[in-house]
């Protein structure tokens, strides 16, 4: 019979074994899109996609109803902390993402698969409004 952590530690490896191939296809085609519809330039930018990602969290925040004034404190709090590390900062986003789509009854995985084809289809729009955008990073 098995020990209680050793089940869990391998429902967590077969679970993770089976999104694996999904999530990686789905990176991988968001890659291409933006690598196409941005060009590498702009992708490559840490700074640019950084600033840009946090555009969206903010937006995400606001969507669901964070207030101005609680956005400036979390922002005190954060940057009154040291920095994180990429990878583990990267999964914890997740995390919280998906967990934050459980009371709205939201499917990440679907919502980001519809949006994707969305912004495939409307390629040449984003394009276009990519050129009146100012980036942040002055190499772009």
């Amino acid at each position: 019979m098995m020990s209680n952590v050793l089940q869990r530690t391998l429902h967590h490896l077969l679970a993770t074994m089976e999104l694996v191939p999904r999530s990686n296809a789905l990176h991988r085609r968001i890659g291409a899109w933006a690598s196409d519809c941005l060009g590498d330039q702009q992708v490559a930018s840490k700074k640019e996609r950084a600033y840009r990602f946090f555009e969206e969290a903010l937006e995400l925040a606001q969507a669901a109803g964070l207030s101005q004034e609680e956005a400036a404190e979390m922002l005190k709090v954060t940057y009154g902390r040291s920095p994180g590390f990429i990878e583990e900062e990267v999964a914890d986003v997740r995390i919280a993402l998906s967990v934050l789509c459980v009371p709205y009854d939201i499917d990440p995985e679907i919502v980001t698969e519809r949006k994707l084809a969305e912004c495939m289809a409307n390629s040449d729009i984003i394009r276009e409004r990519q050129k009146r955008k100012r980036f942040r990073d002055p190499t772009v």
